[in-house]
C-alpha cells in the first residue's frame, strides 16, 4: 500500500507520528505512534486500555504531527478526529501495519505475550485508532 502525501502539512508518510489526545481538563498528551494511511484515513495500532485509546473514546479531537521515534516534532501539527475500532473490524489494516513495521511490531507483540505468560500480567487486547484526516488544503 503506497502512502501518498496529498498535502505537505499532513504527516501521512512519516514513519512515526506524534498523536496528541486531550484529557478531560483539556491537557494535551502527545505520544509517538506507528501509522499507515489509506486515502483520507490514518490507522494507528495500540492497546485497548492505553491512555491514548481511553482519551480518544472521551474526546475524538486530536492533533497529528510528523516526529522522531522519541517524539521530537519534525513538522507542523494538523487537527483531526478519530475513533477506536476493533482489530477484527479492520483486519487488513492490522496486516498492513505488521508488514510496514515488520520485526519491530513482531517483537512488541512477543514482549506483550511474554509479560502475559511469564509475568502473569493481563493479556493485551489490541485496537486500531481510525483517524479521519482533514481535506487537502486545510
Amino acid at each position: 500500500m503506497m502512502q501518498v502525501n496529498r498535502n505537505a502539512s499532513l504527516p501521512t508518510v512519516a514513519r512515526y507520528v506524534s498523536l496528541t489526545t486531550f484529557r478531560r481538563d483539556g491537557t494535551p498528551v502527545a505520544t509517538p505512534v506507528w501509522q499507515i494511511t489509506q486515502g483520507d484515513t490514518m490507522w494507528v495500532w495500540t492497546g485497548a486500555t492505553t491512555g491514548k485509546a481511553r482519551r480518544l473514546r472521551g474526546n475524538p479531537v486530536l492533533a497529528l504531527a510528523p516526529c522522531t521515534a522519541r517524539g521530537q516534532l519534525t513538522g507542523d501539527a494538523v487537527t483531526a478526529r478519530g475513533k477506536v475500532v476493533s482489530v477484527g473490524d479492520a483486519p487488513e489494516m492490522f496486516a498492513t501495519l505488521r508488514r510496514k513495521y515488520g520485526w519491530q511490531m513482531t517483537a512488541m507483540m512477543a514482549l506483550h505475550g511474554f509479560q502475559h505468560r511469564v509475568l502473569r500480567q493481563p493479556k493485551v487486547q489490541y485496537v486500531l485508532l481510525c483517524i479521519s484526516l482533514p481535506p487537502a488544503g486545510r
